[in-house]
């Protein structure tokens, strides 16, 4: 009884482990100059691979002049590790986003200058969650949270979902995806990219910085272009992409968890 409870135990741990394994869908895109990589049951390390999964808690080195880009193919996301360091695949994730979320806030600044500099007002629009109470920021992504389901809506039958003052592309490179905006009009206005799925009709948003990212960040002033390519991804033909636009700035992270449970929201 006590070796037939030992074999199931072990069993059971091993089906654990093969469903994690599984479940994990974090690969090597592509590799340059110098990345070394150790998983965490490995004793020494190795060169690693191109379409090679790793794991979180895996560890790689990135020498100086060097760079692994790794997607995780659960959501189509991209991330480029360029910065120098060794540490395990979280970190490195972690430091890839925090470079992203940065140059995000560069440009947006460079942007915000421009427009200052030719004499455009690039804080014209209405910046929300800031210096409101925070039931009043979460009735704001409410309705932006509805806003983007109804454009999800709109975009299943083939309408435009965006004010035509604004143009978009998508640019693809070295088999990646990124998203450039052009604000043609007189005003200034917050962007972003939805994606609704083609199975489902599920409409989530595609550029989602850290909370702790300005809202500013997303704003577009007037006669501007922002190139999106700190943000990469994954073709994927099973979503439709549109340009999604607003006149109030808001946090991408708190719409989007609010996208997640479209059945808690009171839409009109």
């Amino acid at each position: 009884m006590i070796m037939r409870s030992f074999f199931l135990t072990i069993s059971l741990l091993a089906a654990t482990i093969v469903a994690a394994q599984r479940s994990n869908s974090l690969y090597i895109h592509s590799l340059k100059g110098q990345v070394s990589y150790r998983s965490q049951r490995a004793q020494t390390w190795q060169q690693p691979t191109v379409r090679q999964t790793v794991y979180r808690l895996d560890s790689m080195e990135v020498s100086a002049n060097s760079q692994v880009v790794l997607i995780d193919g659960a959501n189509d996301n991209v991330y480029t590790c360029a910065t120098p360091m060794k540490d395990n695949v979280l970190r490195l994730i972690q430091a890839a986003r925090g470079k992203a979320n940065g140059l995000l806030e560069s440009v947006a600044k460079q942007l915000r200058d421009n427009a200052m500099g030719r004499g455009v007002d690039s804080r014209q629009v209405v910046v929300a969650g800031v210096t409101t109470r925070a039931e009043e920021a979460d009735d704001l992504h409410d309705s932006i949270a509805c806003l983007a389901l109804a454009a999800g809506k709109r975009l299943a039958v083939g309408q435009t979902v965006y004010d035509q003052a604004l143009t978009w592309r998508t640019v693809e490179e070295n088999g990646l995806l990124h998203f450039v905006v052009t604000n043609t009009g007189s005003v200034a206005y917050c962007v972003n990219v939805l994606a609704v799925s083609k199975e489902t009709g599920r409409v989530s948003l595609r550029i989602i910085p850290s909370p702790d990212v300005a809202p500013e960040a997303m704003v577009v002033p007037a006669g501007e272009t922002l190139d999106l390519n700190m943000y990469q991804f994954l073709p994927n033909p099973s979503l439709t992409y549109t340009l999604f636009t607003t006149r109030t700035a808001y946090t991408p992270s708190s719409v989007q968890a609010k996208l997640r449970h479209p059945e808690d929201l009171n839409c009109q």
